[in-house]
């Protein structure tokens, strides 16, 4: 009975038509239609970007700025210390830890390992 009454009320539809007009507006519907581009691992477009503007600002977070050239070596020490621990390919490795400069260290250094966070 609870399953049938719910199936119901989702089919309720509580949106006139200028509203779901806005909601596809607010939601970028039109990018779910759009053809799937290439596009290169975050570890690969990373790199081109720190070749381009290596002294260039990567980070700022509470008065604190790390440039792509400095974000760029910290993750590969993070990273070489990951794999020399095992992680790799087809591995997660939780990332716990407060919004920080560091915490971008530590994703793209998971990302760099081949591992996923």
């Amino acid at each position: 009975m609870t399953a049938n009454l719910t199936r119901r009320l989702s089919s309720i539809d509580f949106l006139d038509e200028d509203e779901h007009a806005e909601l596809f507006d607010w939601g970028n519907q039109t990018v779910l239609t759009d053809a799937a581009r290439a596009s290169a691992p975050v570890t690969e477009l990373f790199a081109a970007q720190v070749a381009r503007s290596r002294d260039a600002v990567a980070v700022a977070f509470d008065g604190r700025q790390m440039s792509y050239g400095e974000l760029d070596e910290l993750s590969n020490r993070l990273a070489r210390h990951l794999i020399g621990l095992g992680v790799g390919p087809g591995q997660c490795v939780a990332v716990l830890m407060p919004r920080s400069a560091d915490s971008v260290v530590a994703i793209l250094a998971v990302l760099k390992s081949g591992a996923a966070y």
